[in-house]
């Protein structure tokens, strides 16, 4: 059977696990037993969904930087085209975590390496030699191994004491009282940053250790707290939200078609206000919660979040991303 149709990353074995609850006995069973046949299937969403979660940061990463990311080949977790919403991530210069330096597409063949930008799956097509395609374009690119995550935020507490470089040490600039930058991964000590804005910039953060607190510090979870959430998080919320819609679409379609029934696909409803998202989950069967699920969902919406003070609070078919 190999993909199905429109969700390219959902694999044979998870047709296996679904199969059971498909069997030629299944598909004569009618009213409340049909119903209990969707417990194997909310299995499976969870498999399907646990597949779309980014790996959770080891101890030590690779990071890949790439100044023209755009030039490079790249698919999404897909391994399609990139929407317009996910080429947004394709910024000059942001981090590439490395999944899998190695790897090879659905077509058994193509060399590629899987990587995470921004906690979104993606995958860059490699030459025979192990060489990115586009990468002769890309201008600058290195691989900085065995790197060390941080993902936490600091602010500048007197004007003009660090400098923030681009990523070849270029160009420095010095950053301003109260600004605020991502640091996201360490590399010999040396922590690569966003400077946030509307084009956020990345780059080298010069930090004297001894001085924190008193030219910068880590920011607590009060302070990292937007006034209100940003619209790049609305954004990237949604698109999560109407990809899981899609594929509980596409599977409720399937069992439908092997069941002979004609119940409603479950979707995820979101709604926003200034300083909160709530996503319910309508539809779902009366003797299912889904609460599997909704973990997984909230896990990968995590990623979404991550370094803005947002936290996420959820309960089996209800998700809130608020401030603290």
């Amino acid at each position: 059977m190999g993909y199905c149709d429109g969700i390219g990353s959902m694999k044979e074995s998870s047709f296996h696990i679904l199969q059971p609850c498909f069997s030629p006995q299944s598909t004569q069973q009618s009213g409340p037993r049909v119903l209990r046949t969707l417990s194997g299937f909310a299995g499976i969403i969870t498999l399907t969904l646990t597949s779309f979660t980014p790996v959770l940061a080891r101890q030590h990463e690779d990071y890949l930087v790439v100044e023209k990311v755009r030039h490079l080949l790249v698919y999404n977790k897909y391994q399609q085209e990139p929407t317009r919403l996910e080429r947004g991530d394709l910024a000059p210069y942001v981090p590439i975590r490395i999944i899998t330096k190695s790897d090879v597409l659905s077509d058994g063949f193509t060399p590629c390496m899987k990587v995470d930008i921004n906690g979104n799956i993606f995958y860059l097509v490699q030459e025979k030699d192990g060489h990115l395609v586009g990468s002769k374009t890309a201008g600058f690119n290195k691989v900085y191994e065995n790197a060390i995550p941080v993902h936490d935020s600091i602010q500048i507490l007197t004007p003009r004491t660090i400098q923030f470089s681009d990523p070849l040490h270029s160009e420095t600039s010095p950053l301003l009282k109260g600004e605020k930058i991502l640091r996201i991964f360490l590399h010999n000590g040396q922590p690569y940053a966003m400077r946030p804005g509307r084009t956020p910039t990345y780059g080298w953060l010069a930090l004297d250790k001894t001085r924190e607190n008193r030219d910068w510090k880590v920011i607590t979870r009060a302070d990292r707290t937007p006034d209100v959430i940003p619209d790049r998080i609305v954004q990237n919320i949604k698109a999560k939200i109407d990809e899981t819609n899609q594929l509980l679409s596409h599977l409720f379609g399937y069992f439908n078609n092997k069941t002979h029934q004609h119940l409603p696909p479950p979707s995820w409803e979101m709604s926003t206000s200034p300083d909160a998202i709530s996503c319910v989950l309508r539809n779902s069967p009366p003797d299912q919660d889904f609460a599997a699920s909704t973990r997984y969902l909230s896990k990968d919406l995590e990623n979404s979040v991550l370094g803005s003070g947002l936290r996420i609070v959820s309960e089996p078919g209800r998700i809130e991303i608020r401030k603290n």
